[in-house]
């Protein structure tokens, strides 16, 4: 049996103009707490979907994942 992650992306415009936003932010010593849009209940569901696969761990409230970089395939 294989498990799979579904993943929902944005448009790659959005993304990169969101991180730059919060980088000159983060340069300009204010606080960021970007949430790219994206609503509280769908992004614990994520996480939660993605802590069930063994993608991320949670532990002592917090959730971590053991990996230093996460490649995708698509097959179309």
């Amino acid at each position: 049996m294989s498990k799979r992650v579904k993943v929902h992306v944005g448009k790659l415009q959005d993304m990169g103009q969101r991180f730059v936003s919060a980088w000159h932010r983060l340069e300009r010593g204010e606080r960021v707490r970007e949430r790219l849009g994206r609503d509280y209940k769908r992004v614990y569901e994520g996480v939660e979907t993605l802590a069930a696969t063994g993608l991320l761990q949670r532990e002592d409230g917090r959730v971590s994942a053991s990996y230093d970089a996460i490649s995708a395939a698509m097959r179309l």
